[in-house]
């Protein structure tokens, strides 16, 4: 469904609680559109897609957090304002496309400013609306891919655990799935380990998974 929105509308903004899928699930749609022949640019500010904007490519670009991370970032808020006439004439103009992330508290905070510019919130995509939830085929090819990227198999046994678990974030899962294989351990076995309330369990699913990430990323 939010495939179908971007290539519609040019401009997605994907919203969401920590965890919930914003970023894997922009890559995604990304990664479907590279595969289709469109060059991917991932940016940090609006100032980088001026900078990198082409009218003869066939160009997406993709920022996470787009609005500022943990809390509204002020400076970002105000650049997107000042570009958004820009970025209008870029969408109007031809083969440009935008995906923008934000946490949805973040963009409770920037909504005053930001409704006047339409570009931005004429099209979003609520990961916390229950009719956006991800459905079991993206759930599978969210999974497969994490697994094809890095080169792991993938059993029945194992999406049926990820897919039933009472954890929240499913993308997280799906790391953690590939990060704790080196130990030899189930992510049946690490979801019955982990017996706490559900929101303990999720930061301690964040963090370790983000600690794991960066172990693995010096040896």
């Amino acid at each position: 469904m939010a495939l179908e929105q971007f290539v519609d509308h040019k401009v997605l903004l994907i919203t969401g609680n920590s965890g919930d899928g914003k970023s894997t699930l922009a890559w995604y749609i990304m990664s479907t559109l590279s595969e289709r022949g469109s060059k991917v640019v991932n940016v940090t500010s609006p100032e980088a897609i001026e900078a990198s904007y082409n009218p003869d490519d066939n160009v997406l670009f993709l920022v996470d957090d787009a609005f500022g991370t943990p809390t509204m970032n002020n400076q970002l808020v105000e650049a997107w304002i000042r570009l958004h006439d820009k970025l209008r004439s870029f969408k109007e103009g031809g083969d440009f496309g935008l995906i923008l992330t934000s946490r949805t508290h973040v963009l409770k905070s920037c909504l005053v400013k930001l409704e006047s510019y339409n570009i931005f919130t004429d099209n979003y995509f609520d990961l916390c609306d229950n009719d956006n939830k991800l459905s079991e085929k993206e759930k599978r090819q969210m999974l497969e891919r994490y697994c094809s990227d890095k080169d792991v198999s993938l059993s029945v046994t194992v999406y049926d655990q990820i897919k039933s678990s009472s954890l929240s974030g499913f993308p997280l899962l799906c790391k953690l799935h590939l990060i704790i294989q080196f130990f030899f351990v189930t992510i049946k076995t690490f979801c019955e380990i982990l017996k706490f309330t559900s929101k303990t369990l999720f930061l301690c699913l964040q963090v370790l998974v983000r600690g794991l990430n960066l172990f693995f990323s010096f040896i």
